[in-house]
């Protein structure tokens, strides 16, 4: 199952690094590296469109591809996808996508 959120509506949020965002979803893992600079790894599905598709750590990776039949709730479960400023997702990009 890939990009669950390709529907998700782009808002704004008020990021206390990058202040007034427009905001992607990130798994719950991917933020707490990021904050942590630990390494978990950073996918997304190239083909969901936008700049800042959803990602997720390897982790949730190896989760979708082990239950390729996964309902969205499974997957909410998992990832326990949070909200993430764009320039956050930038910066997680650039220190956790090691391919």
């Amino acid at each position: 199952m890939r990009n669950p959120f390709g529907w998700f509506k782009r808002e704004r949020i008020q990021c206390a690094t990058h202040g007034d965002q427009e905001f992607t979803l990130a798994c719950v893992h991917i933020c707490h590296a990021l904050e942590h600079r630990r390494q978990v790894g950073f996918h997304w599905d190239p083909e969901a469109g936008g700049p800042r598709p959803e990602a997720w750590c390897a982790d949730c990776e190896q989760w979708m591809v082990d239950h390729p039949d996964g309902t969205i709730d499974e997957v909410m479960k998992v990832a326990d996808f949070q909200r993430l400023c764009v320039r956050c997702w930038d910066e997680a990009k650039e220190l956790l996508d090691r391919k």
